[in-house]
């Protein structure tokens, strides 16, 4: 799936109206208005209980979110820099730690322990209270894991990083790997919750990121967008091809190379709900519900990644083919040049396979809860699913051609060639005038 290349960035109204660098800037300007309709409203049109949890920061912008959700149920001042709001301070009893002698608990490790607890907490409750009669969508946008700042480096609960001593060499990147392992703990415990409240069998979950990650040396992050190229905040494909999952009954278990944007969960979701997609109105969306359930080709064939006036950049997709131009490193995060590819790969140091995490994931609270509600699990195609949804580009054999967007436009297939390394602009000048058109 493709996102914007940064968070807190809207796509209607980077794109619709103009704001796209006003929008990656933190400009207010780059809001959506209360005019717009965003995928609650319309679900509530269908006599949805529509519920968003939002970890962020308390300003206009999610007092505007307030009025397009029934419940916004809590808005926790986790701005960089800011204390913790005394809402979450009853909570600080709950938390119990292992800290190494002479380590301190920083404030942003208080803000992860304690908006985790929250978010999982909150997103549990509201599910047991829900009426079985009445559909319910619940967005919870979590905190773990997310980047750090050159002033907040990563920090998760011991116990989550001790779990990957024997596997993580590199203790940021345990770090890390404790943050996700907090988020897979608050996944597991939802759908578990979903589980017994017999919801799960009329669900949809959708798992999905916002942006790519900041690795080694942007700020102070440990993550790898490995092997395709770029970070957070750039046009390439490591910085807007994210990862993404769908689970559903109704939805028949593959790996898909569909073509999808963002964008595309408003009309997805709504058609999954019964709903006309012809209701609606001004969206640049497109629906891939029936994508996910029958197997269709995706109706997506092209896509704008970004056109910024201020950073000087745009990409856009059609077929296959990409065309990126411009500045496009950003050095107001993390500084530096961010063009190339970054690692760690995950693929040395003797670490499994990663079809051989499969008893791992079964033995996983979600799996656990799958297997409550009666669903069977097939370990031998969840395999061969995490095989077949990895990324392989060879580095070492394929003779790569260079390319700096900044002086020229490059035009890179992208089917075939996903971590850009081969830059066709030269080779196929009609297509790449015709792209650029």
């Amino acid at each position: 799936m493709y996102s914007n290349k940064r968070c807190n960035c809207d796509w209607k109204a980077s794109h619709s109206f103009g704001f796209a660098a006003l929008c990656d800037n933190g400009s207010l300007i780059g809001w959506l208005t209360l005019k717009e309709r965003l995928l609650p409203q319309y679900l509530k049109d269908r006599g949805f209980h529509t519920t968003l949890w939002e970890n962020g920061i308390w300003d206009i912008r999610l007092k505007n979110s307030l009025q397009r959700t029934e419940d916004l149920t809590h808005i926790l001042d986790t701005g960089l820099g800011n204390k913790i709001t005394t809402v979450i301070f009853p909570l600080m009893e709950k938390i119990q730690m292992v800290m190494d002698a002479g380590d301190m608990i920083s404030e942003i490790i208080l803000k992860f322990i304690v908006m985790s607890l929250v978010s999982m907490n909150e997103a549990i409750r509201l599910i047991y209270n829900q009426p079985t009669d009445k559909p319910m969508f619940l967005m919870i946008n979590h905190i773990a894991p997310h980047s750090a700042n050159s002033y907040d480096p990563l920090q998760a609960p011991r116990e989550n990083v001790n779990k990957f001593r024997s596997t993580i060499k590199d203790e940021n990147r345990r770090k890390y790997a404790g943050m996700v392992d907090k988020l897979d703990e608050s996944v597991g415990l939802i759908i578990e919750a979903l589980s017994r409240k017999k919801l799960l069998s009329n669900s949809i979950i959708v798992f999905a990121s916002d942006n790519g990650g900041a690795p080694e040396g942007f700020d102070l992050n440990y993550s790898s967008n490995w092997p395709l190229r770029g970070v957070k905040n750039t046009l390439w494909e490591g910085g807007t091809r994210v990862a993404a999952a769908v689970w559903s009954p109704f939805i028949k278990s593959r790996v898909s190379r569909d073509i999808m944007h963002a964008q595309d969960w408003v009309p997805t979701l709504y058609e999954a709900s019964g709903g006309d997609t012809r209701d609606l109105k001004g969206i640049d969306g497109v629906s891939l519900w029936k994508t996910f359930t029958e197997g269709h080709p995706s109706p997506r064939t092209s896509f704008l990644y970004n056109i910024d006036d201020i950073y000087n950049n745009s990409a856009v997709r059609e077929g296959p083919w990409k065309l990126i131009q411009g500045n496009t490193s950003s050095v107001d995060l993390g500084g530096g040049v961010w063009d190339f590819w970054y690692g760690p790969s995950g693929r040395s140091d003797g670490l499994p396979l990663v079809n051989a995490l499969v008893p791992k994931i079964a033995s996983s609270t979600a799996a656990k809860a799958m297997v409550y509600s009666g669903l069977r699990l097939n370990l031998t195609r969840m395999g061969e699913m995490q095989s077949a949804a990895e990324f392989l580009c060879d580095q070492k054999t394929t003779k790569q051609v260079p390319c700096n967007a900044y002086q020229t436009p490059c035009l890179f297939n992208v089917e075939e060639d996903p971590c850009e390394l081969v830059q066709l602009a030269d080779r196929y000048q009609p297509l790449f005038s015709v792209v650029s058109y």
